[in-house]
């Protein structure tokens, strides 16, 4: 993750000892789930959650990040992002999820929850007056849920109306880079990307999570801006009792207001 700064004619980027951020978040969503039961009579299917449950794929959504130096060059940030969204369709193909399966022409209401987690430590590898530029390492954590409601069927069997529920939380580490550059004492240039590949005993995941932005200082303490963002995670994951896993794509534009202390 990277600092922004707020300024007058006397600040830089480089100085801000701690910093708070609130933004705006407006993306464009492509997320795909897949659940399957130990004991399901049939395979899981990949559920588009825009194409199969009539999820928007436009949506909108706050942004909370905060951080602070540490000394020595190093920093600590951290950061906080909620989606949840929620849908009703009749969906116009069978869909295999956990142990039940929804028939086509079936009225089924559907939730995504999702609480991202993030908390880093960079290190400043080359710094001056005016521009910053660094490694990060840190946690990545999703913890989310995803439901289905409707008339169901196991095997060939009706069940009437049933409600399948899955929840789990995923903690990943990743590594990065971040860089920042005072263009003019009242405009801060920045960008950060963060990445992870890796296979665990229980889980697997893949996230490339990058962003740039540019700041408008309006005082030494406070700042605006703009910035588009782009995520792209893949996890995959073994229960005791079901398998499965998730993957999105967010894309999009936010806006954002900064606090920060010299």
């Amino acid at each position: 993750m990277v600092l922004m700064h707020a300024g007058t004619a006397n600040a830089q980027a480089a100085r801000d000892r701690f910093w708070l951020e609130a933004s705006y978040f407006w993306t464009s969503n492509n997320t795909t789930v897949s659940v399957e039961d130990r004991d399901s009579q049939e395979a899981a299917s990949r559920i588009s959650l825009e194409k199969d449950l009539g999820f928007e794929r436009d949506d909108s959504l706050p942004e909370f990040r905060a951080g602070a130096k540490l000394g020595g060059g190093f920093r600590v940030v951290v950061e906080y992002m909620g989606i949840n969204r929620k849908a009703e369709a009749q969906i116009d193909r069978r869909l295999g999820f956990g142990k039940h399966t929804f028939e086509a022409s079936a009225d089924v209401r559907s939730r995504f929850e999702t609480d991202i987690y993030r908390i880093g430590i960079g290190w400043d590898a080359f710094r001056g007056e005016n521009y910053a530029i660094g490694i990060i390492g840190g946690l990545h954590a999703t913890n989310f849920v995803v439901r289905l409601e409707g008339e169901a069927t196991i095997g060939n069997q009706s069940v009437g109306a049933v409600t399948e529920k899955r929840d789990a939380l995923a903690p990943l580490p990743t590594v990065g880079a971040y860089a920042l550059f005072d263009v003019t004492p009242h405009f801060t240039l920045q960008g950060r990307v963060d990445y992870i590949d890796l296979t665990l005993n229980n889980a697997g995941g893949r996230l490339i999570n990058a962003e740039a932005s540019l700041m408008y200082n309006i005082t030494d303490n406070l700042g605006v801006g703009v910035g588009f963002r782009h995520v792209d995670y893949k996890l995959e994951m073994v229960k005791r009792d079901w398998t499965g896993s998730i993957k999105y794509r967010v894309n999009g534009p936010s806006v954002i207001l900064k606090a920060a202390l010299p």
